[in-house]
């Protein structure tokens, strides 16, 4: 069972993450510094979560809902670092934007080869 919420938690981290930064938009704000503050407090959290609830014996359940949480923002970072990172420049920005027209220029003859014509 706690597989199951582990593998739940990381889902919704990765969900929640596409949510906050979709495939193609602008980068995600922040840098590395910021992510980096970000999985230092969910660390220190989860440290400090058991003394907290050990205090406390109403609180048995938290440990369990901040690992469950660190796990989410694990998911979520891994996510957010592997997102390539595209402006609004790049060709990748007009994906799903209606009908993009390209024009060029022909600069040689077409070389035929199996696999199709290949233009330069």
């Amino acid at each position: 069972m706690l597989l199951a919420r582990l593998c739940a938690a990381w889902l919704v981290g990765i969900a929640v993450a596409d949510v906050l930064w979709p495939p193609i938009a602008p980068p995600p704000p922040g840098n590395g510094a910021v992510l980096l503050g970000v999985l230092l407090l969910a660390v220190l959290s989860a440290i400090v979560t058991p003394r907290i609830a050990a205090r406390h014996r109403g609180l048995h359940w938290l440990p369990r809902v901040m690992t469950l949480t660190l796990v989410a923002v694990l998911a979520a970072g891994r996510v957010w670092l592997a997102r390539p990172r595209f402006d609004a420049a790049h060709v990748a920005s007009m994906c799903d934007r209606g009908t993009v027209t390209i024009e060029g220029v022909i600069g040689a003859e077409p070389e035929r080869r199996d696999g199709g014509v290949h233009y330069r």
